[in-house]
């Protein structure tokens, strides 16, 4: 992800050269450790796996009571699935890869911290979480994401990591106790992906896209988050039988700082995108999500605020 953000490689080629084989090398060594009875190992893999997966259980479920409230926590791991399927926009399938990577992501820093830290105090897997966060917003991530000037989205992020590293905390603290998951946590694990992939548009209502546009109804905005490169144009076309206005939030602008344009109905308007990073475009009299589109250069998406200031 970080290698992506930065233009050293693309996260779908990563993933097919490096992370396939290596995950599959991972396979190979946890049959060894069984046939092999190495216990130790054995329990350290088991207890991060079930602690890096109920970590991350709980680092979402504190965050959709504010993605109710009309926040934005969750469009970065829209971004993964685009990002690893290597598609131009979202659908409701790319939502679910990124979702399932958000999800492997939690359970293999849940098998490092199993690894280095096993029954110690809980507080060590609070640490570990908040210094996860930590990395993440001082590297191209809180760059591309404006994690770092969004001080609301900043302090969520840390307060899920909380609710990450107190039950990775828990389960290493006391690895005998915790074998396979039970029912209760997979039945949350299935209705949380099904909320994830559904959370934006109703499934089955995205009408059929183009690479470079954005489409206005008649139930949602679509596509939920698009790939786009620099100098590119996005048209919106507004569906609706009403008169519209899409408030655009530019990657290079302060967070309250906003431009708009009215489209009446049927009307099509072209936006030029002359910026790298992460535009958002949203309908301030309506209550659907907003548009997100992540525009790169040769694959680098980190803004370049003095370049955009100098345009102006």
């Amino acid at each position: 992800l970080l290698g992506h953000l930065d233009g050293v490689w693309s996260m779908r080629r990563f993933a097919l050269v490096v992370w396939l084989p290596i995950s599959l090398g991972m396979l190979v060594v946890w049959f060894w450790a069984r046939r092999a009875d190495d216990a130790d190992f054995l329990r350290r893999a088991r207890t991060g796996l079930v602690g890096g997966w109920l970590g991350t259980i709980g680092y979402d479920l504190v965050r959709i009571p504010f993605h109710l409230a009309g926040h934005n926590p969750f469009p970065p791991i829209r971004a993964y699935g685009v990002w690893l399927s290597g598609v131009p926009f979202s659908t409701p399938w790319t939502d679910l890869a990124g979702f399932l990577y958000h999800i492997s992501n939690g359970i293999t820093f849940g098998w490092l911290y199993s690894f280095l830290v096993l029954r110690r105090h809980w507080g060590w897997g609070v640490l570990w979480g908040l210094a996860l966060e930590t990395i993440a917003v001082s590297t191209a991530f809180g760059e591309v994401f404006r994690i770092r000037a969004a001080y609301s989205a900043l302090s969520l992020a840390y307060a899920a990591h909380l609710f990450y590293g107190f039950p990775l905390g828990q389960v290493c603290r006391t690895p005998e106790r915790w074998g396979r998951p039970g029912w209760a946590p997979r039945l949350v694990f299935f209705l949380l992906a099904a909320w994830f992939v559904a959370a934006w548009q109703p499934v089955g209502t995205q009408p059929p896209l183009r690479a470079g546009e954005m489409v206005i109804g008649p139930r949602a905005l679509y596509p939920g988050w698009a790939d786009r490169p620099l100098g590119s144009d996005w048209a919106i076309s507004n569906r609706l039988s009403e008169p519209v206005t899409v408030k655009i939030r530019r990657p290079s602008r302060p967070l309250t700082e906003t431009e708009t344009i009215t489209l009446g109905p049927g009307q099509r308007r072209v936006l030029r995108l002359t910026e790298r990073g992460v535009y958002q475009l949203g309908l301030p009299d309506h209550p659907w999500r907003s548009v997100f589109i992540s525009v790169h250069n040769d694959g680098d998406y980190r803004p370049d605020i003095a370049a955009a200031n100098a345009r102006r």
